[in-house]
């Protein structure tokens, strides 16, 4: 029984070590973008003392993300299923092999084509959605805020 709580402890410490590091290190791809150059230490010390907002940051872009990604996966199995993709694995019965239940190379080919494209897209959209945030908060710790806006939190806390 220790063990497993050990292993438990661990495990959560280990997550945790890993949230506060991407926290941390989450400004520096922003960073070498912004000012064109590898920016390691100017993306590590922007970091310095923003480690729970960056971490709050972190985990409201991987909320939105997860809500996102259920959403398209609901409306992709709803679409599969009033289709009648399934509908031939009943015909099928028993397959021997997996030659059995694959449509043929030239159907696979034309279906592959066809996820690639929109997997392409929201790959770009995932990625965006995940990046862009951090991007957005590197330019305003480099720059300060816009000119006419206040922060919405104030950075000397």
């Amino acid at each position: 029984f220790a063990a497993e709580v050990l292993g438990m402890v661990m495990t959560f410490a280990l997550i945790v070590a890993t949230a506060f590091a991407m926290a941390r290190l989450a400004l520096i791809a922003p960073a070498t973008i912004i000012l064109e150059r590898f920016a390691f230490v100017e993306g590590w010390n922007l970091g310095k003392g923003q480690v729970w907002r960056l971490l709050g940051l972190l985990v409201c872009t991987w909320l939105v993300y997860v809500v996102v990604y259920a959403l398209f996966v609901v409306v992709l199995a709803l679409v599969a299923l009033s289709t009648g993709v399934f509908a031939h694995w009943q015909a099928l019965g028993e397959a021997a092999t997996l030659a059995d239940i694959m449509p043929s190379p030239g159907v696979l080919a034309i279906l592959t084509f066809l996820t690639l494209v929109p997997g392409a897209f929201l790959y770009g959209a995932v990625m965006t959605l995940l990046c862009a945030p951090f991007a957005a908060a590197c330019r305003e710790l480099i720059d300060g805020p816009a000119l006419g806006r206040e922060p919405a939190v104030a950075l000397d806390s």
